[in-house]
């Protein structure tokens, strides 16, 4: 019985990481002001899970390596994360758990591509958001969100090329 709770918190983890890629689900605090210190409370949480899972499993106990792999895992994450950054450029609450926001997407170092998508995000289970895209722009520069009437969403963008792009998108929220 232990080993199998061992195994299972080993898994938990890569089981979240597996959930969350395959169903395209963000946590449901990803809106919150300090979303990154949730962020971080939950990689404690499955780093926790997962090194209590090695100890069930394991023959030999070594309580000083499980403390300090999670204080070295602790201090490296407060001091190289930066709490203030927010991965959204805009967000509108539309009702409880559904929300309109301009997401960035970057292709980093392999890639010049960068475009930025207006997404509806609405609650599902308990600790998820599942986001659906409603349009792509690319080139933005900064943007912002107004809801109209509760049904409409007024997207404006700022684009690289200093141009100011104007659309509203009719939202669909039964579906």
């Amino acid at each position: 019985m232990k080993k199998t709770i061992g195994i299972l918190l080993i898994l938990y983890p890569v089981l979240i990481f597996v959930l969350c890629g395959v169903y395209n689900l963000d946590f449901f605090w990803l809106f919150h002001e300090q979303y990154k210190i949730y962020d971080l409370l939950h990689s404690l949480f499955s780093l926790t899970a997962f090194l209590v899972g090695i100890q069930l499993i394991s023959n030999r106990k070594n309580i000083l390596f499980f403390c300090y792999i999670v204080g070295a895992f602790s201090i490296y994450q407060i001091l190289t994360w930066d709490f203030n950054s927010k991965r959204y450029l805009d967000v509108v609450k539309i009702k409880t758990g559904s929300y309109i926001a301009l997401t960035p997407y970057d292709g980093g170092a392999f890639t010049s591509t960068s475009f930025v998508n207006v997404e509806l995000y609405k609650r599902v289970y308990v600790l998820f958001m599942k986001p659906t895209v409603l349009n792509t722009y690319d080139s933005v520069k900064s943007g912002k969100i107004q809801l109209k009437k509760n049904v409409t969403v007024n997207v404006e963008l700022n684009l690289y090329s200093n141009e100011i792009i104007s659309e509203d998108i009719t939202l669909l929220l039964n579906k």
